[in-house]
């Protein structure tokens, strides 16, 4: 998503800016800080319109990948417009339209997400948030996009010594980039509100705006570039499977960034910081290999390329068994390697500057490429993240090959090699399975990882042995035993496992479990896991007797654990985002804790909180948030405005209770700021497991009990177990116009 630049055209004289005139500075500095600015406005808005759609659904790390679509498709429309404009318009007249194109946008900011008929349709998500991307940013993002290199066009007509190699404004657009990503989720978002950032967004357009027009002011009008060409045909030298070439090589690590990030937040740690790292890492790429001095040397990189993706992908043959934060560099760090060679081979075939927009839509072509493939059709195609290794083979598949490389084709030995490699690899997961056992494991993947080395130092054969691993780990992955259900939509990948030891299914989403229910008849009303009788859950029921007629609101269903604490009498709704867990929950071949309950049940589809606000005031004696269990947490459901709507649908005594376990993050500071703004009471309690308190089939898990009326709580007030909230000095209360996830995060 950057804006590459073209080779300086050899032979003329070099100039320096200490030759400059006084109106040569100015011309450029104008150039410099448009350039800057429309991508650093570009880059910023990603991110902060991301953060203010994601609440509306649950939090999902599809949100980012669906995001990163759209934006890579306005991309695309911004280079054709940019290259199609000026040659069907003139320079001249061209200038004038885009100048009141960005001018007539300043009356839809600020930026903010439009306002569509509900929310969005549990089965459509992706369609849903691409059409509200368009309405919110879409006419102001695609003219961003096109500005620099369109900046690059004028500049390279007017009078400035350098207007003959104008791509020094390249290291300006991709700067303004990355210093906009990279202050985002350490300057921006920590320090200003949402609103506070839309409304700085809309002043940096507007000065935008007035400093495109002053560049324009320094255009004049060309012979050579005056008015649209005679002829549409491609300048001379440029082939199709050129062409062809540059979409691929824009594809692989466009594709493989979108997948690491999938994959990171799925399998690893679901938290926004790692939605930018792996953007930040792909864009400087372009800014290393494009720059007028060769900043890195590829041929190392080539030579130690295989190393990385070697191991990644013997990792990803393990699934979620091999996922760990502490990989999480050897994944940035071979995501960077693999952008540096691709686009390093680009910038050594970019064409003259006469086809440079050519050159930009080819990259965009690869980009939505990618963008598709990972946004689109890997969730419909595969019931794993299985994008990711197949990025990793597509990215052995594009390596460039050096003089000094193997040209040896395939042997039938190699053959058999890769297959022998790929067997132990089999035959040891089916043996093992999932279990401790990390010495074969490890023993199994060090042998296969030789034998793929000595294939590395020929792509082809690099890439046979890699797609060996890649599709052994997909044909292990559908005879592993105890998997009963395996899909994957728009909200992640989730399992419903059978634990034949334990006598137990297990609802699994990504690495986290969400339930578990005894298959044993007689233990099958027991709630389990997270949701113990001897747990704080047991104690809240406890604390508080069924009485006929009690309502109680659950938001989260998992595999309707809750409903085992429903009494006769009672009416309780879930609220549950996603339709398929839903489902899942519902269907007794799995788990049946929803047609055991007592009480009678009803399941509501669409976002917790917004659905919640619909249901009449007073309505709840007892509303439970059990939706921050998983690492992917829904922030909208952890504010002041969201604790407004729990305290307006509860009755005078009614409670809410909220389930706080999460690995990366320590959320008793956020909810006890929020109690600590309104003066409510709360009390939190760790069931860790470190007393012994835990029952064999219980899980590790944090609760915590809110009440506005203090005499609710005070059977927690006499229990040991339970202690109040405790905050943090200087942490602000979340809103839904600020949140810090930093403040409060923690490596496991």
């Amino acid at each position: 998503m950057s804006f590459p630049a073209a080779a300086r055209p050899k032979g003329g004289p070099s100039r320096s800016y200490s030759q400059f005139e006084t109106p040569g500075r100015v011309t450029g500095l104008a150039f410099t800080l448009a350039v800057f600015l429309s991508a650093a406005l570009l880059f910023v808005v990603e991110p902060m319109f991301g953060k203010m759609v994601l609440p509306l659904l649950g939090g999902s790390p599809a949100v980012w990948t669906t995001c990163m679509l759209f934006f890579q498709g306005a991309l695309l429309l911004g280079y054709l417009y940019a290259h199609i404009g000026p040659r069907w318009l003139g320079v001249g007249r061209h200038r004038v339209l885009h100048i009141g194109l960005l001018a007539l946008c300043l009356f839809l900011l600020p930026i903010r997400v439009a306002a569509t008929p509900g929310t969005f349709g549990p089965e459509h998500p992706s369609a849903w948030l691409i059409w509200v991307l368009a309405l919110s940013l879409g006419a102001p993002f695609v003219l961003l996009s096109s500005t620099g290199p369109l900046l690059q066009l004028w500049f390279s007509q007017t009078s400035h010594p350098e207007a003959d190699s104008p791509y020094f404004l390249y290291a300006a657009s991709n700067a303004g980039s990355l210093l906009a990503l990279l202050s985002y989720p350490f300057l921006i978002e920590p320090t200003i509100p949402l609103r506070g950032q839309s409304r700085l967004w809309s002043l940096g357009y507007l000065a935008l705006v007035i400093l495109v027009a002053v560049s324009a002011a320094h255009w004049r009008k060309s012979a050579a570039f005056g008015e649209a060409p005679a002829s549409g045909s491609r300048a001379a030298g440029i082939e199709t499977r050129t062409l062809l070439r540059w979409i691929l090589l824009a594809f692989v690590p466009s594709s493989l960034f979108v997948a690491l990030t999938t994959y990171v937040t799925t399998d690893v740690a679901a938290v926004p910081l790692l939605w930018i790292v792996p953007l930040v890492l792909y864009l400087l790429s372009f800014t290393l290999v494009f720059g007028r001095r060769t900043m890195v040397r590829l041929g190392p990189l080539v030579r130690w390329q295989p190393v990385g993706l070697i191991s990644l992908a013997v990792i990803s043959f393990w699934g979620p068994a091999g996922s760990s934060p502490w990989l999480l560099p050897l994944h940035l760090i071979v995501l960077f390697v693999t952008a540096l060679i691709c686009h390093g081979e680009l910038a050594a075939t970019r064409p003259p500057a006469a086809r440079l927009t050519e050159f930009y839509l080819c990259i965009a072509i690869g980009g939505v490429l990618g963008g598709v493939f990972n946004a689109l059709l890997a969730p419909a195609l595969f019931n794993s993240v299985l994008e990711y290794p197949l990025s990793l083979l597509a990215a052995c598949a594009v390596r460039p090959r050096y003089s000094d490389q193997s040209s040896r084709g395939l042997s039938r030995w190699d053959i058999v090699l890769i297959a022998v490699a790929c067997l132990v690899l089999v035959m040891t997961r089916l043996i093992i399975g999932d279990g401790p056992a990390r010495g074969a494991a490890v023993a199994a993947s060090a042998f296969v990882a030789v034998i793929c080395l000595r294939m590395s130092r020929d792509p082809k054969r690099l890439t046979l042995a890699i797609a060996g691993v890649v599709i052994a780990g997909a044909l292990t992955a559908r005879m592993r035993t105890g998997i009963l259900l395996k899909e994957r939509n728009f909200f992640g990948v989730r399992e419903v496992r059978e634990d034949t030891h334990r006598q137990m299914h297990v609802l699994v989403h990504g690495t986290t479990k969400h339930g578990a229910q005894s298959t044993n008849p007689g233990r099958r009303r027991e709630p389990m896991s997270f949701y113990a009788r001897r747990g704080p859950v047991g104690d809240v029921f406890r604390a508080l007797p069924s009485a006929d007629g009690r309502r109680v609101a659950v938001i989260g269903l998992g595999a309707g654990a809750m409903a085992a604490y429903s009494a006769a009498g009672e009416r309780w709704v879930f609220y549950e985002i996603d339709p398929d867990i839903a489902r899942v929950a519902r269907d007794t071949t799995y788990f049946t804790y929803l047609q055991d309950a007592l009480a009678t049940i009803d399941v509501i589809l669409g976002d917790g909180r917004l659905s919640l606000a619909r249901a009449p005031s007073h309505s709840y004696d007892l509303i439970v948030l059990d939706a921050f269990s998983s690492d992917a947490i829904p922030i909208h459901l952890l504010t002041l405005e969201a604790l407004a709507v729990y305290r307006s649908k509860l009755s005078d005594q009614g409670v809410l209770v909220f389930h706080l376990s999460n690995r990366y993050l320590d959320l008793e500071p956020v909810l006890g700021s929020l109690l600590q703004a309104r003066g409510i009471s709360g009390f939190i309690r760790y069931n860790t497991g470190r007393t012994g308190e835990l029952e064999p089939d219980a899980d590790p898990s944090v609760w915590a009990v809110v009440a506005p009326d203090d005499s609710s709580l005070r059977a927690f007030q006499s229990d040991k177990r339970w202690r109040p909230l405790h905050t943090r000095q200087n942490l602000a209360p979340w809103t839904d116009d600020f949140s810090n996830i930093f403040s409060v995060f923690r490596w496991p």
